[in-house]
This record gives structure tokens, sequence and C-alpha cells, in this order.
């Protein structure tokens, strides 16, 4: 029983990765940018980084509503980008967790947000994200500058592997 978290910097893949693993392996798929209280979004859309502060009261909601699944796995797509939010995850949720931390090189970022207009993540963004991210200490680690069937190809072989009884994962920030 593992909740795997799909994490990365903004335009990294998280959610296209996330939900086509989920699809492909049959597992429920939970979009974290969803439960962001209103006053986050209007942050961000402004371009205001969010601190842990900001980030504490959405990751009490999304871990509210992964608990309340009640399934054996699932995939969340998260950013998950600092020691602190990665420890309230593991802290709150009921399952243990397994992160999966998607990189990109920053080039490829900027034009995936650029391509994405009507996302309240503004490309302004992305400097202050590749600021903060505090690298997982333990995470499985992903080249997400390949090709997205690659990318899924990948992360699915990994999920699939931490899912086999006899390789229990739990994750530290």
């Amino acid at each position: 029983m593992t909740v795997f978290v799909v994490m990365g910097v903004a335009g990294v893949g998280k959610t296209t990765i996330g939900q086509a693993v989920a699809t492909e392996l049959g597992l429920p798929f939970i979009e974290g940018d969803a439960f962001h209280p209103p006053e986050n979004i209007a942050k961000m859309s402004l371009g205001t980084p969010l601190s842990d502060t900001d980030r504490r009261p959405w990751i009490e909601r999304l871990t509210t509503a992964i608990n309340a699944r009640h399934t054996p796995h699932c995939v969340v797509a998260c950013s998950a980008l600092t020691h602190g939010v990665r420890a309230q995850l593991i802290q709150e949720l009921l399952q243990p967790v397994c992160f999966i931390h998607l990189i990109a090189d920053p080039q490829r970022l900027e034009r995936r947000l650029r391509e994405r207009p009507r996302h309240y993540m503004r490309g302004s963004m992305l400097a202050s994200q590749l600021e903060t991210l505090e690298l997982p200490r333990d995470a499985l680690i992903v080249d997400a500058n390949r090709p997205l069937d690659q990318v899924t190809a990948d992360v699915s072989r990994q999920i699939a592997h931490a899912m086999s009884p006899a390789r229990p994962f739990g994750g530290r920030p």
C-alpha cells in the first residue's frame, strides 16, 4: 500500500506522466493542484512564489483527500519541492510514500510552460521553483527530457517494481 508522488518543478510533466502511469497501471490518479486554496492560486497567478507556510493548508487538504480514498495504491501529482512539504506528506498520509522526482532541463521547462498559457503557474515562476527545490534524499529519479512514452514506461516500471511485495518503500523527505 503506497502513495506514489510524481514530483518536480512546474512544466516537468507531473500531471501528464502521473495520469498516463495511473491509467496504464489501473491506479487512481489525484491532481495535487486541485487542492490549492484560492489564496495560493491567486498568489501564483500574480507571480508570487509560495512559502512552506502557504503550502501547509494545501498539503493538509491533499492528504485528507488521499487518506479518504481507502485504496491500496494511488498516483499523485504534487510539486513537493521542499523537505518540509515532503515530511508533511509522509507524516499525514496513512500509507507509505514513494517520491518519483521528474527532472528536465530548464530550457525545456520554459518551453513547456509557454505552451500552456491558461495555467495559473506562469513561466516567470520557474526560476523561483528551481531555487526553492530541495533535492529529495530518497526518491526515484526520472529524466523527463525524453519522449512522453519513454518517461511513462520508465515511471510505470519503477512503480510496478515498488508495488511488488518484496520491496516495501517508505520515502524520506
